[in-house]
């Protein structure tokens, strides 16, 4: 009927097929593709469209971001439609408050996991209170340091540092006790200033009796019906259906009525128990708006979905997707069941869920009365590979010779602009801003004046920490990996997910304490250099023994772990530190903050941001002071490099002020660098070809692990083209005992060595190695021998 009942020898001109390269672009394709159907047809109404979708669960999420984006006058879609056969466990408050007390049962009571019911409207309808005191609970929370763990005993260790149970001591005794009071146990009440003390107690008492509820339910020998009925009670007392959601009103007793199926010997099992509550929710079936009534029909590709529509768009025909797998398992009981348990006289069918959807997706073919539209993904961008489509659609369009259109990954293209006015190709190769005018005008060059406009170019501005640059010439596939899936190191914007504590204890000390013990040393003695050291010392300790009162354990144990500041080696290195900020007046500065400092890059903007080290000038001199936090008695390459990059960036900044420079790393055997006496000219470009790779994602494999770095790389010679096979064999032996772990996880790169590699590693190095060399310090031996010399002459004078 689609092909007008001709013969099968000219491709079918109402039937398509979509290749595009992700979910969301399937959706988008539809969308665009209805709103030019309705253009072009004036007698067609939404009414007559359908959108069908064998996985409607997995599209859901791109078809809410595809049709709720773009609203009419009164807030309403643009174009209006029904959702049907999604399930209401995921849109559901009442279902997703289930859910974290189920978490909440089986985890550690971190913060994440209370604040989950906290902040949950349900809750919120049960408490009787609203979202602002929640949220004030929360900044009270992180202000207390809690994050895990109710009492010491479930810490199973010597502390009941970050716990509720200390958190809210604290609390309840700023209610009524000084702040700079304190108990034996080095307990200090909270300050309440500014602090909302109506809600205090029934925060305490929620928190009691979320454990309270936790402490029942995750008892081994509890029987299944009382499991079933402790549970019933938690879920009554912690969550209320909200007045105006006739769904939510439903579950509760929906999910009581679907665990008294069960026998309630199963749920002597706590593992068995969740999981029916889980299968209970997850079948709870949700729906927007009426089906087949209000505009677009979507729904899943289901018996009884196939009706007579004019249009028929069926999305999620990939690869993998469609038909679904038949399970064949033996430990599938109802499978078994249907197989050996056919007592009646009826035939069993020997035809497979497979097979079903199949004959179904036919069905849907033989309903459509004018346009049939086939989408799936092409395109697996993570694994970088193309997909095909099913094996029904295969079978379609070699039968019916259907055209398929093949959607491109980019998004802005003038050629699209200059080709026939095709649905999918309008539908997917503009960008939402242009499709936008494109519709509401109806002239399509409109858009293409815009596109021509060079009125309109902004220059793009780039953020780049000074930190990710020194991480990226260590492990250059590790850092790009991470910048990439956005996993470098920030602060996290939901203070609800922090979990994890500012410092660690364990057995015999407290980790993390000697990079903030040096930071703030140093940070001291900018500030007042003449300080003496014994008292510098005294006044840092006790100012993170005041800041972390609450998270230290008791007083023998935080002494242990503090004592080890007052050692020789401590009180030599801060010392040698005074000693070089009052020689050489120096400061610390923060790009961003102090100095704005940027790179132009073409048509893109750098701004580097982050701590530089230590540093003063002198008589035209730079100095850049290194205190590396590690108790290593010799320095490490590591502490070189981010002085190095400071210099390129300084004579960038403040050239004027200075020509030479010294690097002056302080550890047990301080050591001095300066600059190559024979080094006339400065490395130019050398930021620009550094930022250039890193924002490229360059990601050329150096397997150097900083064990070059310690030796033969800083040598003055090294970059020497004599030297280069020499080099090329020495960085071939490194590829086998490369230890990187990102490298190996990963596997993105090919581990092998070239000239490229060379040169690579050339262009990235040798702008620092080249600025470095060791200070000469005369021996002993050459001073004794010049003071006899000039004691000599001076006698013979």
């Amino acid at each position: 009927q689609l092909s007008n009942n001709q013969e099968l020898t000219e491709p079918a001109e109402n039937i398509f097929i979509g290749a595009c390269p992700s979910y969301q672009r399937e959706i988008e394709t539809v969308y665009q593709m209805i709103l030019q159907s309705l253009k072009d047809d004036k007698s067609l109404e939404l009414n007559d469209i359908a959108l069908l979708i064998p996985n409607i669960e997995q599209y859901r999420p791109y078809i809410l971001n595809v049709f709720e984006r773009d609203r009419d006058e009164l807030n309403r879609p643009l174009i209006p439609y029904n959702l049907s056969d999604y399930s209401a466990s995921r849109t559901s408050f009442f279902s997703q408050g289930v859910e974290s007390i189920l978490k909440l049962i089986e985890g550690d009571f971190a913060r994440s996991d209370v604040f989950d019911i906290l902040l949950n409207p349900c809750f919120w309808a049960a408490k009787k209170i609203d979202r602002n005191t929640a949220i004030d609970w929360l900044n009270l929370v992180n202000q207390l340091q809690i994050y895990r763990y109710y009492d010491q005993e479930e810490r199973k260790g010597q502390t009941d540092a970050f716990s509720w149970y200390r958190g809210l001591r604290k609390l309840y005794l700023g209610l009524f006790l000084e702040v700079d009071y304190r108990l034996d146990d080095g307990l200090t009440p909270h300050s309440l200033i500014q602090v909302d003390r109506t809600n205090l107690t029934v925060l305490i008492g929620i928190i009691e009796e979320l454990n309270s509820w936790r402490q029942k339910l995750s008892k081994a020998d509890l029987l299944g019906s009382e499991r079933l009925d402790v549970f019933l009670k938690c879920v009554d007392s912690l969550l209320a259906a909200l007045p105006n959601d006739y769904f939510d009103q439903k579950i509760r007793p929906q999910l009581e009525h679907d665990l008294l199926q069960y026998n309630s010997v199963l749920f002597d099992d706590a593992t068995l128990f969740k999981q029916s509550i889980l299968d209970s929710l997850s079948n709870l079936r949700g729906s927007s708006g009426k089906y087949l009534a209000g505009g677009l029909t979507i729904c899943s590709l289901q018996p009884m979905r196939p009706v007579p529509f004019r249009h028929i768009y069926i999305a999620g025909l990939g690869e993998g997707q469609f038909p679904p797998k038949e399970r064949r398992s033996s430990l599938d009981l109802l499978y078994q069941d249907r197989l050996l348990n056919n007592n009646d006289d009826k035939p069993e069918s020997a035809i497979s869920s497979a097979q079903r959807a199949r004959l179904l997706l036919f069905e849907t073919v033989l309903s459509a009365k004018e346009r049939l539209t086939f989408l799936y993904r092409n395109r697996d961008t993570a694994k970088d590979r193309d997909l095909l489509p099913c094996s029904a659609l295969l079978e379609l369009k070699s039968y019916l010779k259907i055209e398929e259109i093949e959607l491109p990954l980019n998004l802005y293209s003038q050629r699209y602009k200059n080709q026939k006015k095709d649905m999918l190709a309008l539908g997917a190769n503009l960008s939402d801003i242009d499709l936008r005018i494109s519709y509401q005008a109806g002239i399509d060059s409109k858009a293409t004046v815009l596109l021509q406009s060079d009125s309109l170019e902004l220059q793009e501005v780039t953020q780049v920490d000074i930190k990710e640059l020194i991480r990226y010439l260590k492990h250059p596939v590790e850092q790009i990996v991470k910048a990439r899936l956005r996993l470098n190191d920030s602060t996290t914007d939901d203070i609800s997910l922090n979990d994890d504590e500012p410092i660690h204890i364990g057995s015999e000390q407290i980790y993390n304490l000697d990079y903030e013990f040096l930071k703030r040393c140093t940070q001291w003695l900018v500030t007042d250099s003449s300080i003496e050291i014994e008292n510098l010392i005294a006044n840092v300790k006790e100012e993170i023994r005041f800041e972390y009162c609450e998270a230290f354990p008791v007083e023998p144990f935080t002494e242990v772990s503090l004592k080890k500041f007052n050692i020789k080696s401590y009180q030599e290195k801060l010392a040698t530190v005074q000693k070089l900020i009052q020689d050489y007046n120096c400061k610390l500065v923060s790009l961003g903050v102090d100095y704005d400092f940027s790179i132009q890059l073409e048509n893109r903007c750098i701004e580097l941001m982050g701590d530089l080290p230590l540093f003063g000038i002198v008589d035209g001199h730079l100095h850049i002071v290194v205190v590396p936090t590690s108790n290593s008695k010799t320095d490490s390459p590591k502490d070189r490099v981010s002085a190095l990059l400071t210099c390129h960036i300084l004579k960038r900044l403040i050239a004027d002020q200075w020509s030479d420079f010294t690097i002056h790393v302080v550890t047990s055997d301080s050591k001095d660098y300066r600059m190559n006496t024979s080094f006339t000219v400065w490395p130019t470009n050398y930021l620009e070809n550094l930022l250039t790779d890193y924002l490229n994602g360059n990601i050329d494999y150096l397997p150097l692990e900083l064990s070059l770095l310690k030796t033969n790389m800083w040598k003055s010679d090294f970059f020497d083209t004599t030297y280069s096979e020499q080099i090329l064999k020495d960085l071939q032996e490194n590829v086998e005992d490369d230890e990187s772990g990102y490298l190996q996880l990963m596997e993105m790169v090919e581990r092998k060595i070239d000239e490229n590699t060379f040169e690579t590693l050339k262009r990235r190095w040798q702008g620092l190695t080249e600025l470095a060399t060791s200070a000469k310090k005369p021996s002993e031996k050459t001073t004794d021998k010049s003071s006899k010399k000039s004691a000599s002459k001076a006698t013979k004078k």
